[in-house]
């Protein structure tokens, strides 16, 4: 009985730290994949081809006032990994090489402690130089604001973040980015 009971003890401890090693290999991971590509390796035992990429797996071909940054946490608390911020105190844009490869480009646009109060902000989506989409009345303290447009077959990704009101101080950041593979 005893060393049935040790060994049930012995074996929820190597669980407890089987688990512990996972949770430490997912926030490894998260750096790298989202979590949506890290539950589809655990569930699948691997990752389909890549069905999407984020933005900082391309070639920055140009930019004015933006800069990749490792993480920025938004004003609701939540850190976003890997994330491009835009200084539009004059307009701010980036340039991006897809090279025909992407179907749809989709990201976050949050604020954060360094947007100032009165900033209002546009972000504007081009591909190949014709406005795909756009965002309106970016201000410091809104959520999250989603934006997603068709990249279908297109050569380069331009993202522009304007400056609509006297404001400096005017940073906005984009993030969660994934470019979904053309299958």
């Amino acid at each position: 009985q005893s060393t049935l009971q040790g060994q049930v003890q012995s074996l929820q401890n190597e669980n407890d730290d089987l688990k512990n090693q996972i949770q430490i290999l997912k926030e490894t991971l998260l750096n790298t994949y989202s979590s949506d590509e890290i539950n589809s390796v655990i569930e699948q035992g691997g990752l389909k081809r890549d069905i999407s990429k984020r933005l900082d797996n391309l070639e920055c071909l140009d930019s004015v006032n933006c800069e990749q940054v490792p993480s920025v946490k938004d004003l609701y608390g939540t850190t976003h990994s890997i994330s491009y911020r835009f200084e539009a105190s004059d307009t701010a844009w980036a340039k991006f090489k897809l090279d025909g490869q992407y179907d749809t480009f989709a990201a976050n646009i949050v604020t954060s402690e360094d947007t100032n109060r009165d900033a209002n902000m546009s972000v504007e989506i081009y591909l190949d130089d014709v406005l795909v989409g756009r965002v309106d009345d970016v201000v410091r303290d809104e959520h999250i604001r989603p934006i997603s447009v068709s990249v279908n077959g297109g050569n380069v990704l331009m993202i522009k973040v304007i400056r609509t009101n006297s404001c400096y101080d005017s940073h906005a950041y984009i993030c969660d980015t994934t470019l979904s593979v053309l299958q």
